[in-house]
C-alpha cells in the first residue's frame, strides 16, 4: 500500500499571502484617510484662526426697475455678520468631521497594523 504524500502547503501560503496583503491593504487605505483628515482639519484650523475675506453684493437686482439697486448699508452690514456667523460654524463643522475621521482611520491602522506585524513575525 503506497503512503499518501503529504499535503502541500501552497493553499496555506496562499490563504496566508492574501490576508498580508488585505492587512496592507487596509493599513495603506487607513493611511491615506488619516492624512487627508489631517489636511481637512489644518485647514479648518487656519480658517479658524484666519477667517477668510467675506464679499457680499452691495446691489441687488429689482425685478420691477430691470437694474442693479443699491442695498441699504444695513442689509450689507447684516448679510456680512451673517457669512461670517456661517462660514465659522461650517469650518467648526469640517474640523470636527475631520478629527472623528482622523481617530477613526488611525485606531483602523493601529488594529491592521498589529496584525500584519503579529502575521509576519
Amino acid at each position: 500500500m503506497a503512503k499518501n504524500p503529504a499535503p502541500s502547503a501552497v493553499p496555506n501560503s496562499w490563504a496566508n499571502l492574501i490576508f498580508q496583503l488585505y492587512l496592507a491593504g487596509v493599513c495603506g487605505f487607513s493611511l491615506i484617510v488619516g492624512t487627508f483628515s489631517a489636511a481637512g482639519l489644518l485647514t479648518s484650523g487656519l480658517d479658524l484662526a484666519i477667517p477668510p475675506s467675506i464679499s457680499v453684493a452691495e446691489t441687488r437686482w429689482d425685478d420691477i426697475t430691470k437694474a442693479d439697486v443699491p442695498r441699504s448699508a444695513e442689509e450689507v452690514a447684516r448679510d456680512r455678520v451673517n457669512q461670517a456667523i456661517t462660514q465659522r460654524e461650517n469650518s467648526q463643522r469640517e474640523a470636527a468631521h475631520s478629527t472623528i475621521y482622523l481617530l477613526l482611520g488611525l485606531l483602523v491602522f493601529g488594529f491592521h497594523w498589529r496584525l500584519f506585524k503579529a502575521r509576519k513575525e
